[in-house]
């Protein structure tokens, strides 16, 4: 399982990238980043989603720290 994170994902194409990457068999999302939903839960946005992943606001400093491949 390969997990992916995505930096900036509130918009159209990053929720089009969340639908495909958890609907992928082999991708996972690790985490999901966007400064305006900090905090809120990713299937209160996304169509589709389930889980329980959370926008996060994380900074560019922070993203080698995340365990992601």
């Amino acid at each position: 399982m390969t997990r992916i994170g995505l930096v900036g994902a509130r918009g159209h194409v990053g929720e089009e990238l969340i639908r495909l990457i958890a609907a992928h068999p082999h991708f996972e999302l690790g985490f999901v980043s966007s400064r305006e939903r900090d905090g809120q839960r990713v299937a209160d946005h996304v169509s589709g989603f389930e889980g329980d992943l959370h926008y996060r606001n994380l900074s560019h400093e922070a993203l080698p720290g995340e365990d992601v491949d």
